[in-house]
């Protein structure tokens, strides 16, 4: 069995700050599939989705990481 999360952190501003954004979200889907039941050795990123926000007075995106792994057994 697969155990799935993801998190959708609120806007990224583009520019310097999006790498460091991205790897937070990253570590805190993985965090989260840990915190689920997911094998912290067999949980990896499976996707990962920016979607321009044009709404924002700013450039922005959302970002949707997701993250799955093998539940823990024992």
């Amino acid at each position: 069995m697969v155990r799935r999360t993801s998190t959708r952190p609120p806007l990224i501003p583009a520019g310097s700050g999006r790498g460091e954004a991205l790897a937070r979200a990253r570590t805190e889907a993985l965090t989260r599939a840990t915190a689920a039941g997911a094998a912290p050795e067999h949980t990896t990123i499976v996707r990962i989705r920016e979607v321009p926000l044009s709404y924002a007075g700013q450039p922005a995106v959302r970002v949707t990481v997701k993250a799955a792994g093998r539940l823990r057994t024992g």
